[in-house]
């Protein structure tokens, strides 16, 4: 079911837990992987076996309006501006408090309860207002 490089992940992701010396077990394997890998599990490859069944229950909170392939996208975006600023390149043109409104709200689709502890603590939107 998993193609060549979501298996090499999940190896990678492996060796990373056991060269810490913590418990092979899912949830540090699931925490092992990257944000890119799971925007790679919403490919359309995986629909029939895994997302037709299993959507609405990994994304509880997930419009009626969106589907796999919109959340999919939506992620593909998420993930480019994420590496952008990982990377070190400037974001100033871009639109950050979409980026952010978006952030949380595909978040909230996953887990509002995460929403609710990240709102009150994240200070982007403060940042934001004072920039010259």
């Amino acid at each position: 079911m998993l193609d060549t490089h979501r298996k090499e992940d999940i190896d990678e992701a492996r060796r990373r837990v056991t060269s810490k010396r913590l418990p092979l077990v899912t949830g540090q394997i699931v925490a092992g992987l990257s944000f890119g890998f799971w925007v790679a599990m919403l490919d359309r490859r995986y629909n029939p076996a895994l997302w037709s069944a299993y959507l609405r229950s990994a994304f509880p909170d997930l419009p009626g309006t969106q589907d796999r392939k919109s959340l999919q996208e939506r992620l593909r975006g998420i993930s480019k501006f994420r590496n952008r600023i990982w990377h070190h390149e400037p974001i100033f043109k871009d639109d950050i408090s979409f980026r952010y409104s978006e952030c949380i709200e595909t978040l909230g689709w996953l887990c509002r309860h995460k929403v609710a502890w990240i709102r009150p603590e994240c200070r982007v939107m403060a940042v934001l207002r004072t920039k010259p």
